[in-house]
């Protein structure tokens, strides 16, 4: 699973190479404030890098409670209707950290007891409460040896992966859908 730089337009390119030109300036501007301007390459690296990462959070954050927010109190699930169950809040996980969203679940209409879902996962392709950039490099990283080798791996990328209990039940779960598919 590559990533695919697609654009709508011709147009676009210019406007996307403009919006990473002011990413990367901020980027720039917060290792600077936090090593006073000053450190080694190597240590710049790992602040922009932490610095990425807290910027990923952000937008994934914000970009998971837009499409929460944007769910109506009732909706269809695979043809069936479903109606608000709950509201109430989770952490996701993704390769930059955790990502705590405010989140509902929902009840199958007339099915007392019924089946529940959570349709911020189904609209954002979520799975197993990872996004699917953790996903594949769990499922990736779990199918070319041990789970303790794939927790340093993502570690020596410089990103911030869940506990490894919480890598190893993601992972299973994954392979144990994949399996009885």
């Amino acid at each position: 699973m590559g990533t695919v730089l697609q654009f709508r337009c011709q147009d676009n390119r210019d406007e996307y190479s403009s919006a990473v030109a002011e990413a990367s300036a901020a980027l720039r501007r917060a290792v600077d404030v936090k090593l006073a301007g000053q450190g080694s390459f190597a240590e710049r690296e790992v602040a922009l890098l932490d610095a990425a990462n807290e910027a990923c959070l952000i937008n994934l954050q914000a970009e998971l409670q837009a499409i929460s927010d944007a769910l109506a109190r009732t909706l269809r699930v695979d043809g069936a209707p479903y109606k608000l169950h709950e509201e109430g809040s989770a952490s996701d996980h993704s390769l930059a950290g955790a990502v705590p969203v405010d989140r509902s679940t929902y009840r199958k209409v007339g099915a007392h007891n019924g089946p529940i879902v959570v349709p911020l996962e189904l609209a954002a392709g979520l799975i197993e409460r990872a996004t699917p950039a953790l996903a594949y490099r769990l499922t990736l990283g779990y199918a070319q040896g041990p789970g303790r080798r794939v927790e340093e791996q993502i570690h020596a990328d410089h990103r911030e992966p869940p506990s490894r209990s919480t890598m190893e039940r993601i992972a299973k779960a994954i392979g144990t859908r994949v399996k009885t598919s």
